[in-house]
């Protein structure tokens, strides 16, 4: 029997909350870098490239100039498609997760910064296409990653009023989004963004794992894990 939900709609993001996605990442990332013969960062700045548009990270975090990022994405792009795409798995119980919200009538979307033809093809390999109603992703010259934008993508294809819809995401990418778009916002704190980036979005609400979010989009159902 489906019980009430707290929120209509669940939006989540993909790298960092619903994809463990660093390993390609820094794969796509260290090789994009050597082919420009550009010094490789350390480890705690490749994780900032996971979120955000590819070509703000290799402006911000490796110095860049427009003209570089560019060509950094170009490369980028060749490596993700020709296996790094593939580098990646979702966190524990995610899938768990998405099948009792989907069996309990919950709408499930996803908002990602990364180009939709991508995100396509990873959440395909995830096998979580199945359980979505809508994905919102940016284009391919990464124009429309605004994740605000993506969000409110995602409640008109559900026709779901803000204050029923909650976004879930690992930084303040999407803190800042949720906040924008009027909308809930629920940190989850396994992925690779910081508790304190959320929380200078007006962050309040956050969670350790898969299974305690689902403790708060399905109260009731969780009594049985």
């Amino acid at each position: 029997m489906k019980q009430l939900l707290p929120f209509e709609t669940v939006i989540f993001d993909l790298d960092g909350t619903l994809a463990q996605s660093a390993p390609g990442v820094f794969q796509c990332v260290t090789e994009a870098l050597q082919r420009m013969n550009k010094p490789i960062p350390d480890k705690a700045t490749l994780r900032k490239f996971i979120g955000p548009p590819l070509c703000h990270s290799f402006i911000h975090f490796c110095g860049m100039t427009q003209e570089e990022a560019d060509i950094g994405v170009a490369h980028y792009r060749d490596v993700y498609l020709n296996g790094g795409i593939y580098n990646n798995s979702t966190f524990p119980y995610i899938m768990e997760l998405l099948q009792n919200l989907k069996e309990h009538g919950a709408k499930l979307c996803v908002a990602t910064s990364k180009p939709e033809p991508m995100a396509k093809i990873v959440l395909d390999h995830l096998k979580v296409t199945p359980f979505l109603d809508y994905m919102a992703g940016a284009d391919l010259d990464e124009r429309h990653s605004n994740k605000t934008e993506l969000i409110e993508k995602g409640l008109l294809h559900c026709n779901t009023k803000p204050s029923h819809a909650v976004m879930i995401g690992d930084t303040h990418f999407d803190a800042h989004g949720a906040k924008h778009a009027n909308t809930n916002f629920i940190g989850v704190l396994y992925g690779y963004g910081t508790r304190e980036e959320m929380e200078r979005e007006g962050a309040t609400q956050f969670v350790e794992t898969a299974k305690d979010l689902q403790s708060i989009l399905l109260p009731n159902f969780s009594d049985k894990l």
